[in-house]
């Protein structure tokens, strides 16, 4: 009687078959090598199986891993902001966005509509850089963003010389007015201190100055326009940190009414 040769297949993937011996050769081992035969065979079928889903998992686990280590950097931020001194006085978020001089001051417009006027003043006016016009952007200088950029800075540096303070032993509650002078010492002890004062004032004399020469020219209009209507730049009122938003013009009557 003939034997017939039966092959049976474990399908691992698209990329073949793990064949699993039956033919008759393998008829004449004992049977308990015969199983050992075939669980050696679904061992490798199930490693090549494990492996391949492993790697279409992979960029899963990184993915998880990546979100994990975000979770981590998120609760120390958190842990971070609860646990730190908060500034003496919150932070004014009241700042006007950097668009044109002239939607604050509008007599900038007229400027730019006269040409042929060539005072001292206007000049002036005419020649003032991007950081002079960005620094004019505003109401107020307090309401500045460049401004507020560099006070902001201080204040972080002061918040955190007091926390510095703070973790060095020095008591907040018990004797304050050891505390405060402590404080201010090591404050004024930081280069940055000088440094963004510095900065501060000179941004505030900048607008104080410019301030100045557009009153000046503003008063110069008025008179001319009060002559004669026809002649000098049109009558605005000057109103740099007034607090109105947005600084709209008023007209004065011509004296001929």
């Amino acid at each position: 009687m003939s034997h017939h040769n039966f092959t049976s297949v474990i399908n691992t993937s698209d990329q073949g078959m793990i064949p699993m011996d039956t033919t008759s050769e393998s008829t004449h081992l004992p049977s308990k090598e015969r199983i050992i035969n075939q669980l050696q065979l679904i061992q490798y079928s199930l490693s090549i199986l494990q492996e391949r889903l492993e790697g279409a998992t992979e960029p899963i686990g990184s993915i998880l891993l990546e979100m994990e280590d975000d979770l981590g950097n998120v609760k120390e931020k958190l842990f971070a902001a609860v646990t730190s001194i908060k500034p003496i006085t919150p932070a004014s978020k009241f700042t006007d966005p950097i668009t044109n001089m002239a939607k604050y001051f509008p007599i900038m417009l007229e400027l730019e509509k006269k040409s042929d006027i060539n005072t001292h003043s206007v000049q002036v006016l005419k020649r003032l850089n991007f950081e002079e016009r960005a620094l004019m952007s505003s109401v107020s200088i307090e309401r500045n963003e460049m401004y507020e950029d560099v006070y902001l800075k201080l204040r972080e540096m002061e918040s955190e010389t007091v926390q510095e303070v703070i973790d060095m032993g020095r008591s907040p509650v018990h004797n304050a007015t050891a505390f405060h002078q402590y404080v201010e010492d090591e404050i004024r002890r930081k280069c940055q201190f000088e440094e963004f004062q510095t900065k501060l004032l000179q941004l505030r004399i900048k607008r104080y100055r410019i301030e100045e020469v557009v009153k000046e020219l503003t008063e110069q209009s008025d008179t001319a326009n009060q002559t004669s209507p026809t002649l000098g730049v049109s009558s605005v009122v000057y109103r740099a940190a007034s607090g109105n938003e947005g600084g709209a013009p008023e007209s004065h009557q011509s004296a001929s009414g």
